[in-house]
């Protein structure tokens, strides 16, 4: 089963791209860091309204996969992914192209990776609210288990009782 989460999905190709994940951190902290260096979730763009135009702040119909989201990244700046990218040259998309993001850098390095959807209460702390939204499950090989890696919100292996995979959910609403 891991073999099929190490392979890239048309969503999770980096196709001609696939140069930019040489030299990348290897730590999942410090590559949650460079993808928040790279995307802006749309809940966030309030804070860059300074350099980010209106007509952008929701670009996620733009980029259908990753090997178009890496293009709109080069396009803004040659330089690839990198810690100092200018927010006017990030791309305004949500949770899932950040997973995917994440899920096709760790699977070029053949880590199984798979996209988890769910809610997530961490999202409106003490408002009592489940915000739906998108992470990653990566492969722990040295501990031989899954860990929820949140790349939007930079949360690495954090607990499973923080996040309510969509699948429980709907199993627990249909028994009532």
């Amino acid at each position: 089963v891991l073999e099929l989460y190490e392979k890239f999905s048309s969503y999770t190709d980096p196709g001609e791209y696939a140069y930019l994940y040489k030299d990348l951190p290897e730590p999942l902290e410090e590559l949650c860091d460079l993808i928040k260096c790279q995307l802006i979730h749309p809940a966030d763009v309030k804070q860059f309204i300074d350099v980010i135009p209106k007509d952008r702040y929701y670009e996620d119909p733009k980029f259908p996969n990753v090997e178009k989201l890496l293009e709109g990244l080069i396009q803004f700046d040659s330089n690839g992914l990198t810690f100092d990218r200018k927010p006017e040259h990030r791309l305004v998309v949500t949770c899932q192209l950040h997973a995917l993001l994440l899920a096709s850098i760790l699977k070029s390095r053949g880590i199984p990776t798979r996209l988890r959807y769910g809610f997530a209460p961490y999202l409106a702390k003490g408002k009592g609210l489940h915000i739906y939204h998108i992470i990653c499950e990566v492969w722990n090989n040295k501990e031989k288990r899954w860990m929820f890696v949140d790349p939007d919100r930079n949360m690495v292996d954090f607990s499973r009782d923080q996040f309510e995979l969509a699948g429980d959910v709907w199993l627990q609403f249909q028994n009532g």
